[in-house]
């Protein structure tokens, strides 16, 4: 291929699940940024470069109606997983062949709205090559990711490991494009940045993905919690498709125990949700300050988590994650116990359930060590029953103050929950309990997920009658 002139285009940060419709072995891509003519795709498997396979793209309606696209693409150039290159993820470059003109529209007026919501962030420029109509060959050249120069050039590329490649057809003679690459590395966020529309006024606290800022609307002067991806993770394509789902599924619910997220800010330099500002304590530090909690309040705070619940189960998905660390107490209304439902990073959609489509939720073992069910921890199917038997621990943990199985580590405890039955929190306390309520825990903690209550109502049934 031969370029004879270069100019820019310019493109946006967005998280799209991009599906192959050909026969490729378990796709997982993802769209990090994405131009009119062309877009980054970060994920597996890794197409030669010149490989053209048609695709649909589902953009995200963070920012307004979502999109869902079809259209034929080449692949431009691909950067494997070891490649030396510090800060890039494994991904691919792709551009559109023969995208229909109707699709074109629809994309050129997704991309203005987006462009209007990320107004305060100029956009990223990709170099549109425009070649003279000689094929591409297969798996010999490539664009380089960036440009080394305003002259974009040809480079060899070796693969290290036997790549898929799909069926390969002449390409388009049309303008092709150097699809943008994946985001540049930010330095740390500080007091006083704006971020957005947002300026940071503290930092709250941090966790495993992301960390938490007080932060202030520039003009609106609004405190919210900003959840900032880690540096880290903003390059891990499971990372990025988790924070995004966790964005997506908190807004198929509407409760007033789960947290509100706002917004979904996919920046220049950053990745965040915007929530709103709890001020309170989780439960964990309540119960790690007073030591089991009294009837009254187990009752106040139970009958809440499982309306959450029962909330998010209808929407179709299941938390799985559910742990007094992820319980949030604030005061609402006079109460100190009102419940705000945390986290839902490691959510997923039930099979069947609306969204993206069907997930499935098998041979994933993701959740807290103690928390889960067997099932979840042999990475079997999980669905609501699954949050039951997590909703059980939580009960017993309010009651006791201690995890339903002692162990000396956590591979102990594993294999305690996946084989033994659970004593009653009664025998763990010392002390006789309602009997309703010692049953009900015992029952959530059944390894059989058919011997569970059929659903957190069932379970706030049995709260109802003690409080």
């Amino acid at each position: 291929m031969s370029i004879t002139s270069v100019k820019p285009a310019p493109r946006w940060s967005v998280l799209a699940p991009v599906m192959p419709r050909a026969a490729i072995e378990r796709p997982d891509w993802s769209a990090i940024n994405i131009s009119e003519t062309g877009m980054f795709v970060s994920g597996a498997p890794l197409l030669r470069p010149g490989s053209v396979v048609d695709v649909d793209i589902v953009l995200p309606g963070a920012f307004g109606p979502s999109l869902e696209i079809t259209s034929r693409v080449q692949v431009v150039w691909t950067r494997a997983p070891t490649d030396s290159t510090r800060n890039r993820p494994a991904g691919m470059g792709m551009r559109f062949l023969g995208i229909d003109a109707r699709v074109q529209a629809d994309l050129k007026a997704y991309l203005d709205e987006l462009s209007m919501h990320q107004s305060n962030a100029q956009p990223r420029w990709s170099m549109v090559a425009v070649e003279t109509p000689q094929p591409l060959p297969v798996a010999s050249s490539f664009i380089g990711l960036p440009p080394p120069s305003e002259a974009l050039t040809a480079k060899a590329i070796t693969l290290p490991v036997p790549l898929p490649v799909a069926s390969v057809v002449a390409p388009n003679a049309a303008a092709a494009t150097a699809p943008p690459p994946p985001p540049e590395a930010s330095r740390p966020v500080q007091k006083g940045d704006e971020l957005g529309r947002y300026t940071i006024v503290d930092r709250i606290g941090s966790g495993g993905m992301g960390d938490v800022f007080l932060a202030q609307h520039t003009m609106l002067g609004r405190r919210v919690a900003l959840k900032l991806l880690k540096d880290q993770h903003v390059h891990d394509h499971a990372a990025l498709r988790r924070f995004y789902d966790e964005a997506r599924l908190v807004n198929q619910i509407s409760h007033d125990n789960i947290v509100q997220i706002t917004d979904l800010v996919v920046g220049e330099e950053h990745v965040f949700i915007v929530m709103e500002l709890l001020v309170g304590q989780t439960l964990s530090e309540d119960i790690r300050q007073n030591g089991p909690l009294p009837l009254s309040r187990i009752v106040v705070i139970g009958k809440q988590l499982c309306g959450a619940l029962d909330a998010v189960h209808r929407a179709g998905i299941v938390h799985r994650d559910l742990k007094p660390q992820n319980v949030m107490l604030v005061q609402h209304a006079g109460s100190p116990d009102f419940v705000k439902l945390l986290d839902f990073g490691i959510a997923k959609l039930r099979k069947g359930a609306a969204l993206d489509g069907p997930r499935t939720l098998v041979g994933e073992v993701v959740g807290t060590p103690g928390y889960m069910a067997p099932e979840q921890l042999l990475g079997e199917a999980v669905d609501a029953r699954s949050d039951i038997y997590s909703l059980g621990v939580v009960l017993f943990v309010m009651l006791t103050g201690q995890l339903p199985f002692k162990a000396s580590g956590w591979a102990e405890m594993l294999l305690r929950q996946v084989k033994e039955a659970p004593q009653p929190p009664s025998a763990a306390l010392g002390r006789a309990l309602p009997r309703a309520l010692d049953n009900m825990v015992v029952r959530c903690l059944d390894r059989n997920p058919n011997n569970r209550p059929a659903s957190a109502s069932a379970v706030a049934t049995v709260l109802q009658h003690l409080g």
